[in-house]
């Protein structure tokens, strides 16, 4: 039976340490890497710690950006961050949360799963190993950097402020500038 590697998550939007967690990844797995973006679907109300965890990293401020805009990002980071031959073993698709469907993903992935999630000592990623080993999955936990986060990019993001380049790749943040205008220096106090 054939083994399929997938990287869900949000990528919201996605910054330099999600594209050292796929090139890490890449560099353990011999086939194509699927970049499983997380998309939300309305559901039953969260029954566990984990689904009520999945449901508030889903919530509206913190996922802004649709699957379209976020594989645009995912694919010119790719290009920018990644060797070639990385780059087109790439393979991003929309991805139902587990939690709340997961006969969609037996549907989409019918082969062996191999869940790829970051080792960097958080709970939720904890959880969600958790999750899919207790479906028969496996899962290949990676050490991940952890020089920036979701949170800081948009909080960035929303105050327009330059710095996002120091956590984003350039073409990702080109896209960004695209959708939310120039990020712009703060002006300096002048003293009369």
């Amino acid at each position: 039976m054939s083994v399929v590697h997938i990287l869900p998550g949000r990528h919201q939007p996605p910054h330099d340490d999600h594209f050292a967690l796929i090139r890490h990844a890449l560099s353990r797995i011999g086939g194509p890497l699927y970049v499983a973006l997380i998309v939300d679907a309305p559901g039953p109300a969260p029954r566990s710690d984990f689904e009520r965890a999945a449901h508030l990293m889903n919530q509206p401020e913190r996922a802004p950006y649709s699957f379209d805009t976020r594989r645009r990002m995912i694919e010119a980071g790719a290009s920018e961050c990644l060797l070639p031959e990385e780059s087109a073993r790439l393979v991003v698709v929309p991805l139902v949360r587990p939690e709340l469907g997961w006969t969609t993903v037996e549907a989409i992935f019918p082969e062996r799963r191999v869940w790829i999630v970051p080792d960097v000592g958080e709970d939720f990623d904890d959880a969600k190993a958790a999750f899919f080993r207790a479906r028969g999955d496996a899962v290949l936990r990676i050490t991940a950097p952890t020089r920036t986060c979701g949170w800081t990019v948009r909080r960035l993001i929303a105050a327009r402020d330059p710095r996002v380049a120091e956590h984003v790749p350039a073409s990702v943040a080109a896209i960004l500038e695209g959708l939310h205008g120039p990020f712009i220096q703060p002006e300096k106090e002048t003293r009369a």
